[in-house]
């Protein structure tokens, strides 16, 4: 979860005990933040959801990053924007695909790691093996328990990120997701990775394959990628819409009270 990113936060502020070799002062600060995670996938037809997964996820590398880059106030970096979901490699064709070059299997893929699915070719950032397409973050919702989604005027310690594709958007064999804020370009609401017919169904070329998308809102910059997940063969098809839902909870601070400083 969310463990390894507050702990690397820490470190990376010196927010770790620390006392000198000398015996000279020393500071000692912990941060005792549990963060919890909800992914909930919910496939819609007809405005009735016939299909509902649930998902935990682990936290990259990059997310640490991220964090640092928004406490800094870094180029106007942007927190949360978007939900990525990717096909993985069902035909083993990326040599770096987390499966030693081999096909994914449906319902036994392989492990998410900390680094993410794989780097990008052009700026070396976390990207998914194989992305479908990605959707604007729609909804920010402050919950008054995690539980309940009781919704709350006010900031909370918890929040809904969610998006919406359509019918005719993400469409295929979907094997993997992923959060993704910062720098992302085209700032658009729908960033498709293959080419599709007019009712979003997946174009393949002679050998079977699914065919890149090149168009003028293709990715550019893929951001930051926050979380990465792998998971067993969940299906979209052009006559349902996929909503997603991704519930960030930072418990409280529990820690007891800290001596005053010398």
């Amino acid at each position: 979860m969310f463990d390894k990113l507050i702990h690397d936060l820490q470190k990376m502020l010196g927010l770790v005990k620390n006392k000198s070799p000398k015996g000279g002062l020393h500071f000692y600060n912990e941060i005792r933040i549990p963060v919890k995670t909800h992914i909930i996938y919910e496939l819609m037809r007809d405005e009735n959801v016939i299909q509902t997964c649930h998902f935990h996820n682990i936290v990259t590398q990059q997310a640490s990053i991220l964090v640092q880059k928004l406490l800094a106030n870094y180029k106007e970096t942007s927190g949360v924007t978007y939900f990525a979901v990717g096909i993985g490699d069902p035909f083993g064709i990326v040599p770096d695909n987390l499966n030693n070059g081999l096909p994914w299997e449906c319902y036994n893929p392989p492990k998410a790691p900390v680094t993410g699915g794989r780097k990008h070719a052009t700026t070396n950032m976390p990207i998914l093996v194989g992305e479908l397409a990605r959707k604007k973050i729609d909804t920010r919702q402050f919950l008054v328990s995690a539980e309940t989604g009781v919704v709350s005027n006010e900031p909370t310690n918890i929040c809904a990120y969610k998006a919406l594709f359509l019918d005719h958007e993400a469409n295929g064999p979907l094997m993997e997701f992923a959060l993704y804020g910062g720098n992302v370009q085209p700032d658009i609401e729908y960033i498709p990775s293959y080419q599709t017919d007019e009712n979003g169904v997946l174009l393949k070329n002679n050998s079977g394959h699914f065919i890149p998308y090149t168009g003028i809102n293709r990715l550019i910059l893929p951001g930051d990628m926050i979380t990465y997940k792998t998971h067993k063969l969940f299906y979209k098809t052009s006559g349902d819409k996929l909503r997603t839902t991704y519930i960030l909870e930072m418990q409280l601070n529990q820690a007891e009270p800290e001596a005053a400083a010398d």
